[in-house]
């Protein structure tokens, strides 16, 4: 890979239910990004090694990288608040926490993200020392059961652009 080129570090985190919506997802990444660097960071639960195999066959021959990182479901299980949500939603969370140090920031993408153009301008945008880029979400105007009661405190968390430096000073991720 020519080192030239502008590297994109994206985060995706999913379950045995979000397999399919991966490769959506994967897809449209690589058809609009042959002229970058990219690397997925990903952290799954429930894919089986022959599977794991296969996306990283997938994910190489596009000419990108994948790491698969490993995360105690148990110990995420104890922060479901919502039923209907799986511990995968709160996977996203403990990228700071596993990432490698000399990787400053990822974009955070849900598996139900299509990409219709590049990611670089989004990537690098400047957070201007905060941890969290993300944009509010128009649909949830308040959600109780995560002690938001106030409109325009909930945002879009299937887009994160996270500046993991500030991420780790702050220890969001250990106050999960």
């Amino acid at each position: 890979m020519n080192s030239d080129r502008q590297v994109i570090h994206l985060a995706i985190a999913f379950d045995q239910n979000y397999l399919q919506p991966f490769y959506a997802l994967s897809t449209s990444i690589l058809r609009n990004h042959t002229n970058e660097i990219v690397f997925i960071h990903a952290i799954t639960t429930g894919i089986s090694d022959e599977e794991k195999s296969n996306i990283t066959n997938y994910i190489e021959e596009h000419n990108a990288r994948i790491s698969f990182y490993s995360i105690d479901e148990t110990f995420v299980n104890q922060f479901v608040v919502i039923n209907k949500w799986t511990s995968a939603v709160y996977y996203r969370l403990f990228f700071p926490l596993l990432i490698p140090h000399d990787i400053p920031r990822l974009l955070y993408l849900d598996t139900d993200v299509i990409v219709n153009g590049r990611l670089t301008e989004l990537f690098s945008t400047d957070l201007d020392g905060f941890p969290l880029a993300a944009v509010y979400d128009n649909y949830v105007k308040r959600q109780p059961l995560l002690d938001i009661h106030e409109e325009g405190e909930y945002f879009n968390s299937g887009v994160l652009l996270m500046d993991l430096n500030h991420w780790r000073v702050q220890k969001n991720s250990e106050g999960a």
